[in-house]
């Protein structure tokens, strides 16, 4: 191990004892990586032209050569005259990812694990945790395999698209911001193909992730699963990426009973990330705390100039208007909604943890909430020549957008890997009805949609999402859902391509920023071990858009999301309610 002394302008050996001590009692006790073998020989930095080592009669002589050149304490190997990091191999028993990486010391270059089923883990000493430009600095983070990452095959979790797919020239963007801000990519998480809709069921070439709660036999959610459940499972990880197109962040952190971000469509780039949709797509993050959530945020989320998608020629047409909205942590909700249409079909003891955390958030913001039904407010006040039935009007917008966007976006892969192997790429059966389905869909109907989703997104802007307004909805399932569960008919399938309203349609459609928080559990009687098991109850937060005006004409877009003043709102109010810093790892969160 090696041990910086530099600042000492004085050395001897009862000095050198005396901080070897304490300096190593401290290594022990806040890295999980370094383990006491390392302190059978210790190396010390001192001055560019003093190097002394202490305890080290079996070091090779000239080792003194190197110290200089170490850039951080920690552990390290000798082999040869070369030291080297260390990594830990941390089993991936809940099947979360795709495979482990090895970062390199300049943070620009990656590699793929050699060892199958193990995630190695660099020690947290070789990063400095008080860098004010770096507050991420060694955060440990999963990678959705979605998003490139420079000389790394980007997968999809789809064995054909990975053997189409040449290594990543560069990272995306969203993934070199946490780079820059000191974080440590340590694994691929593994995605329902394409990042698709499926039940844990519905996966078939690959192994569904297993969400670590209860019996370990619950669904973990959609296509971000193995980014949740990473978080959920293992506490030698600190972050995972994820996206959400039609609530791949707010299903999975609530199945999985963590804390998790989808925020305003257009804060985040894109560049880089496998598409669903340019109008639905997202990355997002999960944690444990909601302290955790908040630090990378507050500088992930600062907003960024972007290069815009691009506007359909079929839209050239269509005005786009955003509002543009600042806001600071000290401003309190003035108004908190709940949806008649959200909490119908949820059990009792899920609305008594929704409702316990309800009444914190009112005590915190000195407002009751009001409840809410989003069809008396449409037919009121909905847009001239639209149905006065909200449900009837969006039914299948969401749907057809993420599906029509989907199928074109992967028509290039299905040609390229034709001409490749003059064979067809093969997926799971999920995936390819939805290719079957999406290509039904016509030109005007795709145009019909993006139009449906403006209106509607203006309509919750002026209309409900006002004056700091805050939405709160239940997360999650209603019951336990299983991972044996198979979508086995068409009525199955379509449940997962977006049609209808579900309580994803504010944030998905309104393009607005969405919190989950795991709030409670609730007893359920196991069909697998047949015993008590506990279930993750979550509430997710919807906040009023904070987008700044688009212009079509110009090639930039510039975001101020409200994103950072939900959270930062939603972390006082976790606070003063007492509640548990974060939740644990495993079968139960508290």
């Amino acid at each position: 191990v090696q041990i910086d002394i530099s600042g000492l302008t004085s050395i001897n050996s009862t000095v050198i004892e005396s901080i070897s001590k304490d300096r190593i009692s401290s290594f022990l006790s806040r890295d999980d990586v370094i383990h006491e073998s390392f302190t059978k020989h210790l190396l010390f930095k001192t001055s560019p032209d003093v190097q002394v080592s202490w305890g080290s009669d079996n070091l090779k002589e000239g080792l003194s050569h190197f110290q200089s050149d170490l850039p951080r304490e920690g552990p390290y190997l000798l082999i040869g005259t070369t030291l080297h990091k260390v990594y830990k191999l941390y089993p991936d028993v809940y099947n979360a990812f795709t495979y482990g990486i090895l970062q390199s010391g300049d943070l620009s270059s990656f590699g793929k694990s050699p060892v199958e089923g193990y995630i190695p883990v660099p020690s947290r000493l070789y990063h400095n945790k008080n860098d004010i430009q770096k507050p991420l600095s060694g955060k440990r983070i999963a990678v959705k395999d979605i998003y490139d990452i420079q000389g790394l095959v980007t997968g999809a979790s789809s064995q054909a698209y990975a053997r189409l797919n040449k290594p990543a020239l560069k990272t995306a963007r969203c993934i070199q911001d946490l780079l820059d801000l000191g974080a440590i990519i340590v694994g691929k998480a593994k995605t329902v193909q394409f990042a698709s809709g499926m039940t844990a069921g519905d996966w078939a070439e690959t192994p569904c992730p297993t969400n670590p709660r209860g019996d370990q036999q619950l669904d973990p959610g959609c296509s971000s699963a193995g980014s949740a459940a990473s978080v959920a499972g293992y506490e030698w990880l600190d972050y995972a990426v994820g996206s959400d197109s039609l609530g791949s962040m707010t299903g999975p952190a609530a199945n999985c009973g963590i804390f998790g971000i989808r925020p305003s469509t257009g804060i985040l780039s894109n560049d880089g990330a496998l598409p669903v949709s340019s109008y639905l797509d997202t990355p997002g993050c999960f944690a444990r705390s909601i302290t955790d959530l908040s630090l990378v945020t507050s500088r992930w989320l600062q907003g960024q100039s972007l290069n815009h998608p691009g506007i359909p020629s079929h839209l050239a047409g269509i005005r786009f208007q955003y509002t543009r909205a600042r806001l600071t942590i000290e401003q309190k909700p003035t108004r908190i909604l709940i949806p008649e249409e959200a909490i119908q079909i949820f059990v009792r003891t899920q609305l008594d943890s929704f409702g316990g955390f309800l009444a914190e958030l009112e005590r915190h913001c000195a407002v009751k909430s009001t409840t809410f039904s989003l069809a008396d407010r449409w037919e009121s006040k909905r847009p001239p020549k639209t149905s006065s039935s909200v449900e009837n009007y969006i039914a299948t917008t969401v749907a057809h957008i993420q599906l029509y966007d989907s199928y074109h976006n992967n028509l290039k892969f299905r040609t390229d890997y034709m001409a490749a192997f003059d064979e067809k790429p093969s997926v799971d059966p999920m995936v390819q009805f939805k290719w079957d389905l999406a290509s039904k869909l016509s030109d005007d109907q795709y145009k019909e949609a993006c139009k449906e989703k403006m209106i509607f997104k203006e309509f919750l802007e002026k209309e409900v999402f006002t004056d700091r307004t805050i939405m709160i909805l239940p997360g999650g399932y209603p019951g336990p859902s299983y991972r044996d569960e198979v979508s086995r008919t068409d009525e199955q399938r379509m449940k997962w391509q977006g049609y209808g309203l579900q309580n994803t349609t504010f944030s998905v459609l309104g393009g607005l920023p969405a919190v989950v928080l795991p709030v409670g559990e609730r007893i359920y009687k196991s069909k697998f071990s047949g015993r008590d098991e506990k279930q993750p109850i979550s509430v997710m937060i919807v906040g009023p858009c904070g987008k700044s005006l688009l212009k079509v004409r110009e090639t930039k877009l510039t975001v101020e999301g409200s994103d950072n003043w939900l959270v930062g709102c939603l972390e006082k109010v976790w606070k003063e309610s007492g509640r548990p810093s974060s939740v644990k790892v495993g079968t139960s969160m508290f």
